[in-house]
């Protein structure tokens, strides 16, 4: 070897070793997940149609190969196409791969774009190697490697440019980032935009074509088979009944079989190629024919040994054979039907017919295309019929053929494709044909679904071209105009500064866009003022202590301006620790709020616990329980409000509902409270002319309950009065609410922020009263919803004075939203002769609810989990299920779908702590039939046992 080659080679071999140790851990991890990431891409290819499918794991290769080199980008490609080639099984994907990472590499060292080669290769050189490929090296459909080609192309540059933006992404490096002015940068963007979208829509439009014309490629194979093995079996069937009506009938009289009764079948059943009446040893006595008999030797010629004669005889039946070829009555394929014939109940002989099977090829019917076929099998897998098509021989036995396998292989799902030895591909359906070991077969070969496919392919990639061509001239014309305001300004300014004169640059500032014509303003701007600068220096020479003083000018107005900035950033850090002090607060509140229940709650359990004896103090106390978890359920509905309006997701409806009803049932709630406080509580209706309104109840009565919630907290003494007012003039209409008290009232200073969140008048109210903070805040959104105002008078010392405006409308319709059935308290019912299932994880809960449920007598069986409900269910069939959502081995949505399906009857009841409209809708759609939330309300429970125990 010459020396310089000799010189060369150890030079490369340097520069490969020097370049491995260059790269640190990082860079080593950085590759290894690089090969992980490659390998788990193509192992879950993107079928896209007649076999192709996408695959991105070359991606990481090609932004590997960017950063670190060839080496690196070489290991990454081949471990991509190790992965795809366990599903593909073969490694033809491997070399049109590495030849892109070395067009990279190429690229990289010639300090070249590595994005544009790699889109002109996968154009030319790449489709062509991939053409060729699985042209010589696979037994694919022509039409199927031509899809395979174009999807590699645009699988190719798809894969090119998601790995250039990968580099780019992932190493945030730019030294190979493309320039773009900005009239291009916003027809790229539009181009971008519009082939994404478009791509998706096309790529699921084309996925769901395909699952629909395979299924009904499937449906119309399996009419077919369907329809030609209920004919056969009718052709077959009725063939022997008459047969064997004729010999019955015969037997009944004893009559010997004429040449007339032989005559009359073959007339009725023009099929019937020939027939023969034997004697009870097999000998031929009468044939159809009649010359067939002459044709032969009567007395030696038997068909003892014959299937049709030798199963009659012995099971004295009726017998259909398989096909077979005729002998000694001629050659062409039949069927034999023979029945017995009876002399006064003894058996002395048969009467057989031989069907032609010429009847089978009008049932050959090409109902989804000209290539269609129809084979038929008799018992024992011979042909009986078959297209011209196929190129089978009649009678050849197919029960070790690879035909047969495929079909009786019961792992084929219904998607899958028949190859026969000459590697064609076929959709098959078979059907047995009624109660014989006979079967139908419809048959199609791939190529015409291939075609169809291929052919919308094609269309659909045509009319994506012409699109994107129109988006292209749409994206010019709008980027032109968007840009050129831009353009023009640049180039002014390039003029300019290529001049230096720009006292005397101006630009115009009557532009389309408004960010323009502010820059310009603001050059122009600073071009007067740097004129201005010039005529100062200028004078300044000449008169310098002019110029002094006007330097001291202008130092005099930065330091009026910094302190201006320096207060208005003391004024935002202000701001910025009040806020935090704010939140800081209301977080403190609230554990305060949570604690405070929680404390009576943990406090009455551990009383209750000692068996306390006084009756009067354990009521107390479980009241005192109750109105604790109550507060503990408003709060946590307060915080899921709040949490709604900060995420913009509450809504309201808009239905019919009974003002009165809903005025009477808030006031129902603190009747009591103000009664014990020696307070009173008046509702003024009477300027309310109509009862029904349209709008969201649910909130309306969120809205009276926290204004009157806070009205009774703090007051102490006097009186609280709700009024409301119907406007119906023409500058205003709805309803207004007036909540006034003789509370402690508000500072002037504090009702400013008193609709802020985490906001109450001062801390000594939160100390004193409690509360979140949350309310006023919820409340006055939700007026805002309903297009509403609020507003707030107060006096300290002396009450306060809540105005809301609410633009809802009355109506005349009685077709009214109750609140809540709920609301209606009933009576525990007697359920003694009621078997109930309860499904639930949780032993504590489950004791609690068997607990709740024992006054109604009913028999409670539990179960742990869904799986274990269902075999519970299919034993006891109880009249009630309640079912949790959450639990182990099997959830309650689960559970609940098997239920229904062993008894779609059955009424299933939802436990749960998720109370949202979203997840209440997706229960009852997913077949529970009501819900009841947790923590169980005992009079919910008891009104959703009254209604669901009546309807069972």
């Amino acid at each position: 070897m010459p020396d310089k080659y000799m010189k060369i080679s150890v030079k490369t071999i340097r520069q490969k070793i020097t370049s491995l140790l260059e790269w640190n851990v990082d860079d080593f991890a950085m590759i290894a997940l690089a090969c992980i990431s490659a390998f788990l891409v193509n192992s879950y290819p993107i079928s896209l149609v007649s076999g192709a499918e996408l695959i991105f794991g070359n991606m990481f290769a090609i932004a590997i190969t960017i950063r670190y080199g060839i080496s690196a980008g070489l290991l990454v490609s081949i471990c991509a196409s190790l992965a795809i080639s366990q599903i593909w099984g073969h490694y033809l994907s491997l070399l049109p791969n590495l030849i892109e990472i070395l067009i990279v590499y190429i690229a990289i060292v010639k300090r070249k774009h590595p994005l544009i080669p790699c889109i002109i290769y996968w154009s030319t050189l790449g489709a062509i190697i991939v053409y060729f490929s699985y042209q010589y090296f696979t037994t694919y459909f022509t039409l199927t490697k031509d899809a395979i080609t174009l999807k590699y192309v645009i699988n190719g540059i798809l894969s090119s440019t998601l790995g250039y933006l990968l580099y780019l992404i992932a190493f945030k490096n730019h030294k190979y980032a493309l320039i773009f002015s900005f009239n291009q940068v916003i027809n790229l963007t539009i181009f971008a935009a519009v082939l994404i979208g478009v791509s998706i829509n096309g790529y699921y439009w084309l996925s769901e074509t395909k699952t629909t014309k395979l299924s009904h490629i499937h449906t119309q194979l399996f009419t077919q088979a369907s329809n030609s093995a209920n004919e056969v079996h009718h052709y077959l069937d009725k063939t022997l009944v008459q047969l064997s009506t004729v010999a019955e009938n015969l037997s009944l009289l004893n009559a010997p079989v004429t040449q007339q009764n032989l005559n009359l079948i073959s007339a009725k059943l023009p099929g019937i190629l020939t027939m023969l009446v034997t004697d009870a040893q097999g000998k031929l006595i009468n044939t159809y024919p009649a010359s067939l008999l002459d044709s032969i030797d009567a007395s030696a010629f038997s068909v003892a040994d014959r299937p049709y004669f030798s199963s009659v005889k012995d099971n004295q039946t009726p017998y259909i054979s398989d096909a077979f070829q005729g002998r000694g009555f001629g050659n062409d394929p039949i069927v034999a039907l023979s029945a017995p014939l009876f002399a006064r109940g003894k058996f002395i002989g048969i009467l057989q017919a031989s069907l032609s099977l010429g009847y089978f090829s009008t049932l050959d019917k090409k109902q989804l295309s000209d290539e269609q076929s129809l084979l038929i099998l008799d018992g024992v897998n011979r042909v009986v019929y078959r297209s011209e098509a196929l190129e089978f021989d009649y009678l050849e036995n197919l029960t070790e053929s690879n035909l047969m396998a495929f079909i009786d292989d019961t792992s084929v799902v219904s998607d899958t494709f028949f190859i026969d030895e000459k590697n064609d591909h076929y959709f098959i359906n078979a059907q047995s044909i009624g109660d014989t070991n006979w079967r139908a077969l419809s048959i199609l070969p791939r190529s015409v679904y291939e075609r169809e496919m291929i052919e919308l392919l094609i269309n659909a990639l045509g009319l994506l071209i012409l699109f994107l061509m129109l988006t292209i001239m749409l994206g010019l014309s709008v980027s032109k105009r968007v840009s050129y305001p831009f353009s023009i300004l640049a180039r002014n300014i390039t003029q300019f500064s290529h001049s230096g004169a720009f006292e005397s640059m101006h630009v115009d500032e009557n532009t389309p866009v408004k960010e323009v014509n502010s820059l310009s303003k603001t050059i122009n701007e600073f071009s007067a003022q740097y004129a201005v600068i010039l005529q100062d220096l200028k004078s300044a020479i000449k008169e310098t202590q002019e110029t002094n003083s006007k330097l001291a000018l202008v130092n005099l107005n930065q330091e009026k301006e910094i302190q201006a900035q320096t207060k208005d950033i003391n004024r935002a850090l202000k701001q910025a620790k009040q806020a935090s002090q704010a939140k800081s607060a209301f977080l403190a509140n609230m554990s305060h709020e949570i604690r405070t229940p929680l404390n009576s709650i943990f406090g009455t359990l551990q009383i209750l616990q000692n068996d306390l004896s006084d009756k009067h103090q354990k009521d107390l106390l479980t009241e005192q329980a109750l109105f604790s978890s109550r507060s503990l359920i408003t709060i946590i509905n307060d915080v899921l409000d709040f949490s709604k309006i900060e995420a913009n997701e509450l809504t309201l409806e808009n239905i019919p509902f009974d003002l009165l009803e809903v005025i009477e049932n808030v006031r129902s709630d603190y009747v009591s409270t103000t009664n014990e406080k020696g307070v009173d509580f008046f509702v003024e209706t009477h300027e309310l002319n109509s009862k029904y309104w349209v709008g969201d109840p649910v909130r309306v009565r969120q809205i009276l309950a926290n204004l009157i919630s806070n009205a009774v907290k703090f007051t102490e003494s006097g009186e609280i009065r709700i009024s409301f007012t119907e406007r119906k003039n023409s500058a205003e209409q709805g309803l207004s609410i007036v909540v006034k008290d003789t509370g402690i009232g508000i500072s002037p200073s504090a009702v400013d922020s008193l609709f802020d969140r985490f906001t109450q008048a001062d801390i000594s109210t939160t100390r004193k009263f409690g509360g979140t903070g949350l309310g006023l805040a919820i409340t006055k959104h939700l007026v805002n919803m309903m297009q509403g105002d609020i507003s707030c008078k107060s006096t300290l010392n002396q009450g306060t004075e809540f105005i809301v405006n609410l633009a809802i409308e009355s109506t005349e319709s009685d077709q009214i939203q109750l609140l809540s059935q709920d609301c209606i308290k009933q009576d525990m019912p007697d359920l003694s002769a009621c078997k109930i299932m309860l499904v639930e994880d949780n032993e504590i809960n489950a004791t609690i609810f068997k607990t709740m449920i024992a006054p109604s007598k009913a028999t409670i069986f539990t179960a742990v989990n869904g799986k274990d409900s269902i075999n519970l269910y299919k034993r006891l069939k109880p009249n009630l299920v309640f079912m949790d959502i959450h639990m182990p081995v099997m959830d309650g949505i689960e559970a609940t779908q098997h239920i229904k399906k062993i008894n779609p009857n059955a009424i299933i009841i939802a436990l749960t702590a998720n109370v949202m409209k979203s997840d209440i809708e997706y229960y009852l759609e997913s077949g529970f039939d009501d819900f009841i939330a947790k923590p169980i309300e005992i009079q919910v429970l008891i009104n959703g046992l009254n209604r669901h125990y009546q309807k069972n």
